[in-house]
């Protein structure tokens, strides 16, 4: 049998649009022709009048904060088809394998089934495959992780599996349900552009917890609101940021209308409004209050059920209005914050501020310092906040603050953090994954190492619970680094795990409130340690028995240069 030659039509529409980059023209038309999200039914504007302004965007990058079930995911799979008629390869990730093959099985292969010429351009780009028998053609280029599509390839991945996310070249990806994607992962698929002249980018997801995730995106993005015009007070408004004054009732009816003059909206006759215009990053918020097939009625009867429970409330927030919400989930925040702000600025060396200084660090590429000084007649201040490379430079700032105790996690750069402890004395590494606290010392009968074994979670308790108490303050909120900690410590969040017990989130850019709590780790053990000025435990609480200098090379070799091989270099 002959195989046919493969239909020009939509690869020649795509691949013009998409030619030097752009993307847009024909791509409308595209959706109206070829979608066919149910059977027998194609993809309209109607009623999702939102979704045009989004369609048309020419942007890299994408970014969408949503209600639930608006439409968004059918958008950006037909995109995707499209990106791959026109000769470029995308990738399309969900956080794990079962719900992308679901997608896949329930959403895209019923659109390209649909379509004659979708399914034309899937068959015929199979069997261009070369090198291949037939049979193996059809296994490889059509299945739930990856379709030959035109001239290029579309992959359907997990941020699961570390190889996923790295193993292919892309020009586009797209990722879906961002709140629920492993955070380090995801920025590698970032990485999948690199060599592409094309690096469209899409973040789709509901929001989780203020500022993080698909929030955090949106929230570095030009921030734009579909918003309603009053015909009467000419205010423009978006409703989810005016919930509830915009539900109300006119004569036992339920309307979503104007706050102020209380006529009804109409919501085909929105427009896209940015906040931040000049940003390059084109980020939209989308709630149900725009949605065509949820009424006024059904939104004001889910809003008085969410007043009984906060888990109905968290619903609401996230699946009608499409607005983050955390609860007791996120103990830091802004508002706390901004009361537990002092006066004072950053100093590279001991500072004015009394009390006995103590010191956390949380390693990897970069290490991150917390310093705070201990008053006796007040609360604690963060006199010092640091990102460092150099373990050098991380020793000198330790000296110079006279710092007398320090903890220092053990991963990722376990040697290092005990070459650091072994230098200075006063310090311990801690492993954060024990059931309850612990010490111990490690090369004990070399050169001996203060160790604390504690619960993670626990652990992060102390710092949470010093700042909700007002025992912990921060410095000035205008300084940079106090800004970037202030992030950090909004990002101890908990979640429930398989044993129905509240963790604080791993695997998520929170160093510097790590290392805060490895801060008061150090304050709170320093007593039941009883470090002698040679950092060796002494005392009950620590061994039986003290322990004397080991007799080995390079104790001798660090009594007499006064620092270890690793922090060789004199500070003055």
């Amino acid at each position: 049998m002959k195989t046919p030659s493969i239909a020009p039509e939509l690869s020649e529409l795509a691949a013009e649009a998409l030619a030097a980059g752009g993307r847009r023209e024909g791509f409308l038309p595209f959706l109206l022709r070829h979608i066919h999200p149910r059977p027998r039914e194609s993809w309209t504007l109607e009623g999702h009048e939102y979704l045009r302004g989004i369609a048309e965007d020419e942007s890299q990058i994408i970014v969408v904060e949503k209600a639930a079930q608006l439409g968004l995911s059918t958008l950006f799979l037909a995109e995707l088809l499209y990106v791959c008629l026109g000769g470029h390869n995308a990738g399309y990730f969900l956080d794990t394998a079962g719900r992308m093959q679901r997608m896949v099985q329930a959403r895209l292969d019923p659109i390209i089934d649909a379509d004659e010429e979708l399914t034309r351009q899937v068959l015929e780009g199979r069997m261009q495959l070369p090198g291949l028998s037939r049979r193996r053609r059809g296994k490889i280029a059509d299945n739930v992780r990856i379709k030959q599509i035109g001239p290029a390839t579309a992959y359907f991945l997990s941020t699961q599996v570390m190889g996923d996310v790295k193993t292919v070249d892309l020009d586009a990806i797209y990722m879906d349900e961002v709140a629920e994607l492993d955070e380090e992962k995801s920025e590698f698929a970032q990485d999948r552009l690199l060599h592409s002249n094309l690096k469209l980018q899409r973040w789709i997801s509901q929001p989780d917890v203020p500022g993080m995730d698909i929030d955090d995106w949106f929230q570095r993005s030009n921030q734009q609101y579909y918003q309603l015009r009053c015909g009467r007070c000419r205010q423009w408004w978006a409703l989810e940021l005016s919930f509830p004054d915009c539900l109300f009732q006119v004569r036992g009816e339920w309307r979503i209308g104007c706050p102020k003059c209380h006529v009804q909206l109409h919501r085909e006759s929105g427009e896209w409004i940015a906040r931040h215009p000049d940003r390059p990053i084109s980020g939209y918020h989308l709630s149900q209050l725009y949605g065509p097939r949820i009424s006024a009625a059904e939104i004001a009867a889910a809003w008085e059920r969410a007043q009984s429970r906060p888990s109905r409330m968290r619903r609401f927030y996230l699946s009608i209005l499409g607005l983050p919400w955390a609860g007791e989930r996120q103990p830091i925040t802004d508002m706390l914050l901004n009361e537990r702000c002092g006066d004072w600025a950053l100093a590279p060396s001991a500072s004015a501020v009394p009390g006995a200084a103590f010191a956390g660090i949380d390693t990897g590429d970069t290490l991150h310092l917390v310093i705070a000084r201990f008053d006796p007649a007040g609360p604690a201040r963060i006199v010092w906040l640091e990102r460092l490379a150099d373990w050098d430079l991380l020793a000198r700032r330790l000296r110079d603050h006279q710092v007398e105790m320090f903890v220092c996690d053990a991963a990722p750069e376990k040697t290092k953090a005990k070459e650091l402890c072994r230098a200075l004395g006063g310090g311990a590494i801690v492993y954060s994954s024990g059931r309850r606290t612990a010490y111990s010392i490690e090369d004990q009968e070399t050169e001996p190492v203060h160790a604390i074994s504690v619960d993670r979670t626990e652990m992060i308790d102390g710092v949470v619970d010093a700042i909700t108490a007002g025992e912990l303050w921060l410095p000035k909120p205008t300084l940079e680094e106090a800004q970037v900690a202030r992030e950090h410590l909004k990002r101890l969040v908990k979640d429930r795990d398989d044993s129905g017990n509240y963790r604080y989130r791993r695997n998520i850019e929170n160093h510097y409130a790590m290392a805060a709590a490895h801060m008061m780790l150090a304050h709170q053990s320093q007593a039941a340690l009883r470090l002698a000025p040679a950092g060796h435990f002494t005392g009950e609480h620590a061994v039986s028995k003290n322990i004397a200098e080991p007799p080995s090379d390079r104790a001798r070799r660090k009594e007499r240069d006064g620092s270890s091989s690793f922090f060789r270099r004199e500070v003055t």
